[in-house]
C-alpha cells in the first residue's frame, strides 16, 4: 500500500484504522487543524474544496502507441521523431506548419499546426522526439494529427486527471495544488471533515475508505478504481446531508402548548356536516397529543386530494385557539393562493360561527387587527417579522409543496403542521431523517372515481370530445395550460443532439453551433438519413460483451459510440474503446453495463446535450389555445390566470361555479384552491412539461363529492414522455407518488434552504437512487447526531 508523508513528517498509511480503538469505538481526538499549502492560494480556500474537486475526465498516458494501433477520432498518444518541417502561409497573418514524423516502427505520419506559438518554434526541431497527443484522421492512407499537444517522456506513464478551470487557473496548475494537499494532509485531518457516523460507511458498502478514495482520485491506477473513489465521496456527501437533516431537530426548546379535553374536542368535531373518517379521527387525536406536549409539534399530514386534510387542519387550528397556554391562543392557516385562502376562511367561518373564537381573513401587505385568540387565514405574507409571535402557537401550511423553506422557517417554539399530497423532497428528507412526524390520511375516504388517461397530442380529440360531452350533460370542465407564455428551455451548448420520432428508435442527429432550439430542430430534420446516429441504451437489456463481439472493433459502430444512461436521458455519452474494455492480468476484459454506467456517472466520459422534439415544440400556451376553445364553446369559456386581479378571479370562478361559463381555461393556478362541485372533466395540456406534484393536484380537481370524473394528461408524441405520464396517471398510492416526485426533483438542501433540485455536488437523483437506498439503512442503525 502506498505511503504518504504527512506534515508532521511521519509516514501515514492509506487506511483509516488509526482512527478507531481496538474495542471498535472511536478514538476521542480533537479535530486537527489543517493549513492550506501556498500552492493552493487563489484556487482552494478549504480542505473540503479540495476533497470535492473531482476531475472532469482522465487522459490515459500510461503508454504511447504506434500509428497502426491508433483509432480514428479517439485520443491517441503516438511517439515519433521529427524528420521535416514545412511552413506555409495561413489565414490572416498566421503561418501553418506541417511536421513530417515517423513512429517507433518507422511508419510516417504528419502533425499539422494551424496556430504556431513561440513555444512551438522553440520545441519543434528536426530530430526532436515527442509523444504527440491528438485524435488521428486518415487521408489517402496517411495518419494526420491536427494541432497535437507535445508531451515528453516525463508526461507519460500514468492516468492524468483533467480538472475544470477554476478562475484563471487551468488543469495543470490545479493538479499541482491538489498534489500539494495529498502530500501534506493527514488521515485525521481528512476524516474530521465529516461526522463520525460516516467514517466506517465505505467499508460496509464495499467501497474504498475516504483516505484511499482521496488519493486514488488524483493519482489513479485505473478508471474503475477512480469510479469507486467517486462513489465513496458521493456516499460521504449524501451521508453528511442526512446527518444535517437529523441535526435540524431542536430538542432544547419548549413548545407552545395547547390542551383540550375530550369533551371540548368532541364539540369541535361536531361542527362538520359529515362524520370524520377513521384516519381523520386518528390524525386529530395525534395532533391534539402533540400540541399538549412540551416538544414543539413538527407534523406532516399527507393525503391525496379529497382525503380531508382541511378538516384536520381546522381542528388543529381551533384546538390551539381554544386551548392555547401562556397566551398562545392564535393559529395561522397559510394557503398558497388568495383563492384558496378565501375558501378556507369562508368555510371555517361558517362552521365555527357558534364557537367563541374569531376567524379572521388576514390580508398580506395590508393592516388588520390580529385578534387575541382565534384563527387567522391568509397567504404566506402573514408569516414574517411582523407576526405577533408572542400570541401565535401554531402555523399550518396548506399545500406545503408550494412554499419555499424560508417561508416555513418559523420560531422554534411554535408548533408547525404541513399538509400535502406530494411533499417536497426536503420535507421527505426531514420525515425520514429529521424526526418530523407523519400522519397519513386515507386516500379515498369518499370513494372517489377518477378515470385518468395519458394521451399523445395526435390523439387529443378524445379529450376534446369528453369536454363537449361534459358540457352537453350540464357538467363543468377545466382546461389547463402550463403557463400564459412558454418558459425558456435550458441553454444550448456548442453541440447538441436532437431526437425525433421521425428518426426511428434510438436515433438522433448531431447539430453543431446551433443558433437556437428551433433552428437546431429544423436543421436536424433537414439532414439526410445517413446523418442519424444510433445510440445505445445502457439498461438491463444491454449486453456489452455480446455487443463488443458483434460490433467492435471494426464493426458497424465507429468510435466514439454514443450511449444513454436511463437515469440521465437528457445527455448522450461519448464512449471510446477503453470505456468498453480494460486490461486485467494481461487479458482484455469487456466491462459490464454497471461498470460502464459507473464511468459515465463519475463524470469521466464526455457527454453532449440531448433535446427531444417534444421539448422544443412543447405545444401551445394559454394565449394561443384560447381562440381554439372559444371557437368551439363560445361564451361558455372563462379564462383564469395569475395576472388577473382578485376581483376578476372571483368573478370568473363565480360564473364557473354557477354553470354560466362551464368551461374554465386556466393556467396551473387551479392546481390548488378550485374546489367546486360538478367538475367532471379536466384536460391538462403539455402535461409532459409538468412535475408529479402538479399533475396529482390537477387530477384531484375532478371526482370530488363522490361524483365520477375524467382526467386527461396530454403529452407530445414521444414514447418516453408518454410512459412517464402513464405511470403517474395509473398510480393512486400517495406515498409512491411522493417518491416519484422525490426522484424527479432531488434531495434539496438543509443548509441553503433549497427545496427542489439537489444542492449536492456529486450525489444526484434519480441517477444515484441506489446509493440512497443503501446508505439510509446504515445511518438509521447508527447514531447520526454526533460529529
Amino acid at each position: 500500500m502506498e505511503a504518504v508523508r504527512t506534515t508532521e513528517g511521519h509516514v501515514g498509511r492509506l487506511e483509516p484504522s488509526s482512527l478507531w480503538a481496538r474495542d471498535g469505538g472511536y478514538r476521542e481526538t480533537p479535530a486537527p487543524h489543517y493549513f492550506m499549502p501556498d500552492a493552493c492560494n487563489g484556487i482552494f480556500t478549504t480542505l473540503r474544496d479540495v476533497v470535492f474537486c473531482v476531475p472532469m475526465r482522465y487522459e490515459d498516458r500510461r503508454q504511447s502507441i504506434i500509428v497502426a494501433d491508433a483509432v480514428e477520432n479517439e485520443l491517441a498518444h503516438i511517439s515519433g521523431i521529427i524528420e521535416r518541417i514545412e511552413e506555409r502561409p495561413g489565414r490572416g497573418n498566421r503561418i501553418n506548419w506541417t511536421v513530417q514524423c515517423r513512429d517507433a516502427e518507422n511508419v510516417p505520419f504528419r502533425a499539422s499546426f494551424f496556430v504556431v506559438t513561440p513555444h512551438h518554434k522553440q520545441l519543434l526541431k528536426i530530430g526532436s522526439r515527442f509523444v504527440f497527443q491528438a485524435k488521428p484522421k486518415w487521408f489517402h492512407g496517411l495518419c494526420y494529427l491536427s494541432q497535437p499537444a507535445l508531451l515528453s517522456s516525463q508526461d507519460m506513464g500514468r492516468l492524468v486527471p483533467i480538472y475544470r478551470k477554476i478562475g484563471k487557473y487551468g488543469s495543470a496548475r490545479i493538479w499541482q495544488a491538489v498534489q500539494s494537499v495529498t502530500r501534506s494532509v493527514t488521515e485525521e485531518q481528512l476524516y474530521h471533515l465529516f461526522p463520525k457516523a460516516l467514517w466506517r460507511m465505505p467499508t460496509a458498502l464495499n467501497l474504498p475508505t475516504l483516505w484511499e478514495a482521496f488519493h486514488r482520485m488524483h493519482t489513479p491506477s485505473d478508471l474503475d478504481a477512480v469510479a469507486d473513489a467517486v462513489d465513496t465521496l458521493r456516499v460521504f456527501e449524501l451521508g453528511e446531508s442526512i446527518v444535517a437533516q437529523k441535526q435540524v431537530v431542536r430538542t432544547d426548546v419548549k413548545g407552545d402548548q395547547a390542551e383540550l379535553s375530550e369533551v371540548r374536542a368532541a364539540l369541535l368535531r361536531s361542527i362538520f356536516p359529515f362524520t370524520l373518517s377513521p384516519s381523520q379521527l386518528a390524525a386529530e387525536a395525534s395532533i391534539r397529543a402533540s400540541l399538549a406536549s412540551t416538544v414543539p409539534a413538527n407534523i406532516l399530514i399527507q393525503g391525496g386530494v379529497g382525503s380531508g386534510k382541511s378538516a384536520v387542519a381546522y381542528l388543529a387550528a381551533l384546538t390551539q385557539a381554544k386551548g392555547g397556554l401562556d397566551g398562545k391562543r392564535l393559529a395561522i392557516l397559510v394557503a398558497p393562493t388568495t383563492i384558496l385562502a378565501d375558501q378556507l376562511h369562508e368555510r371555517l367561518q361558517d362552521m365555527a360561527k357558534h364557537l367563541d373564537v374569531f376567524i379572521v381573513r388576514g390580508q398580506s401587505g395590508k393592516k388588520f387587527d390580529w385578534p387575541e385568540r382565534g384563527v387567522v387565514v391568509g397567504t404566506h405574507g402573514l408569516v414574517g417579522p411582523n407576526t405577533p409571535w408572542d400570541r401565535v402557537g401554531l402555523v399550518v401550511f396548506d399545500e406545503e409543496h408550494r412554499f419555499g423553506a424560508d417561508t416555513k422557517n418559523i420560531p422554534a417554539s411554535v408548533n408547525r403542521i404541513l399538509m400535502s399530497a406530494t411533499p417536497i423532497p426536503g420535507t421527505i428528507a426531514a420525515i425520514r431523517f429529521g424526526g418530523m412526524q407523519i400522519l397519513r390520511l386515507e386516500s379515498n375516504p369518499m370513494g372517489r372515481q377518477v378515470e385518468c388517461v395519458a394521451l399523445e397530442k395526435s390523439k387529443s380529440r378524445e379529450a376534446v370530445q369528453a369536454v363537449r360531452s361534459t358540457v352537453e350533460a350540464g357538467g363543468k370542465a377545466i382546461l389547463v395550460y402550463g403557463s400564459i407564455a412558454l418558459e425558456a428551455l435550458p441553454p444550448l451548448g456548442e453541440t447538441v443532439f436532437i431526437q425525433s420520432p421521425d428518426f426511428g428508435e434510438d436515433q438522433a442527429v448531431r447539430v453543431d453551433n446551433p443558433i437556437d432550439h428551433r433552428q437546431a430542430l429544423v436543421a436536424a430534420q433537414s439532414f439526410p438519413e445517413a446523418a442519424r446516429i444510433r445510440f445505445l441504451r445502457l439498461n438491463k437489456a444491454f449486453n456489452p460483451a455480446k455487443w463488443w463481439a458483434n460490433n467492435a472493433p471494426g464493426g458497424l459502430f465507429g468510435f466514439p459510440v454514443w450511449g444513454m444512461d436511463p437515469t440521465q436521458n437528457h445527455r448522450l455519452y461519448a464512449l471510446e474503446q477503453h470505456h468498453f474494455v480494460h486490461q486485467v492480468e494481461d487479458k482484455t476484459v469487456v466491462r459490464s453495463t454497471d461498470q460502464i454506467l459507473r464511468l459515465c456517472r463519475s463524470g469521466f466520459v464526455d457527454s453532449v446535450q440531448l433535446f427531444r422534439e417534444s421539448q422544443i415544440r412543447r405545444g401551445v400556451d394559454l394565449d394561443k389555445a384560447m381562440p381554439y376553445w372559444r371557437a368551439g364553446f363560445g361564451d361558455k369559456v372563462g379564462v383564469l390566470h395569475g395576472q388577473l386581479s382578485e376581483s376578476e378571479k372571483q368573478e370568473i370562478l363565480g360564473r364557473f361555479a354557477s354553470g354560466e361559463s362551464p368551461v374554465l381555461l386556466s393556467t396551473t393556478i387551479v392546481e390548488v384552491g378550485v374546489d367546486i362541485d360538478g367538475v367532471d372533466t379536466i384536460v391538462v395540456a403539455n402535461a409532459d412539461r409538468m412535475g408529479v406534484a402538479s399533475l396529482v393536484q390537477l387530477r384531484g380537481r375532478v371526482g370530488r363529492r363522490g361524483k365520477p370524473g375524467r382526467c386527461f394528461f396530454i403529452g407530445d408524441d414521444d414514447a418516453e414522455s408518454l410512459e412517464r405520464l402513464n405511470r403517474i396517471a395509473h398510480e393512486t398510492d400517495d406515498e409512491r407518488l411522493a417518491e416519484m416526485d422525490f426522484m424527479e426533483r432531488g434531495f434539496g438542501s438543509v443548509k441553503d434552504d433549497i427545496q427542489s433540485g439537489h444542492a449536492l455536488r456529486l450525489f444526484q437523483l434519480p441517477r444515484d437512487y441506489d446509493w440512497l437506498q443503501r446508505v439510509v439503512p446504515l445511518l438509521e442503525r447508527s447514531d447520526v447526531s454526533t460529529h
